[in-house]
């Protein structure tokens, strides 16, 4: 996915769905953030010193500190020299925009995402894929590439503000099994044998 999303990226001619692209790898890079929480980040959550994301998470009023990765970090970069006089990140809600009014916040966001989608959605179309692009596929592919990575489920739930870490084994249930095998045999494989006589 990502190969054929960065290769598109490259020779896309459009400007906006080359922006939309890179809040998906932004969402992507930064823990598996929700678009709610792309679209409501401030410059104001990022602290470029320590390399982290603090920002109130807006499912569940969760405060969240990530630390960004290199990717993370040169995506807020690009944008910083668009949007730095800017209250929002993204540049998707306007510096006067109210997030404490949670029905405005939910409209404005609906209609947001809306248009992201269709883009987002014809991108996925152009690249044959067996399945609609998302900003959700972002949250999703973080959790399963950290999974690969043997990062704990712990640490997983943790990055992604889910409620627990109940919540976080149940989504990726199908995807833990593998892992489990893996460490079993790679990292629990003990030489505590008796010795033949």
């Amino acid at each position: 996915l990502f190969g054929k999303l960065l290769e598109f990226y490259e020779q896309d001619t459009e400007p906006r769905r080359k922006e939309y692209i890179e809040m998906f790898l932004f969402a992507f890079h930064a823990g598996g953030l929700r678009i709610v929480d792309v679209m409501t980040l401030e410059w104001k959550h990022i602290d470029w010193e320590h390399r982290e994301l603090m920002k109130n998470y807006v499912k569940g009023n969760v405060y969240n500190r990530i630390p960004l990765t290199d990717a993370a970090l040169s995506i807020l970069k690009r944008w910083h020299e668009k949007t730095a006089t800017k209250r929002f990140v993204f540049g998707l809600l306007s510096d006067s925009f109210d997030t404490s009014d949670a029905k405005e916040l939910r409209k404005t966001i609906l209609s947001k995402n809306k248009t992201l989608m269709t883009s987002l959605k014809e991108v996925g179309r152009k690249l044959e894929l067996p399945f609609n692009l998302t900003m959700h596929v972002a949250r999703h592919s973080f959790a399963v590439a950290a999974l690969e990575r043997k990062i704990t489920l712990h640490m997983i739930s943790r990055l992604m503000a889910h409620s627990s870490i109940t919540t976080t084994e149940k989504v990726y249930a199908e995807f833990l099994q593998s892992t489990i095998n893996e460490e079993v045999i790679n990292r629990l494989s003990f030489d505590f044998l008796p010795t033949d006589r």
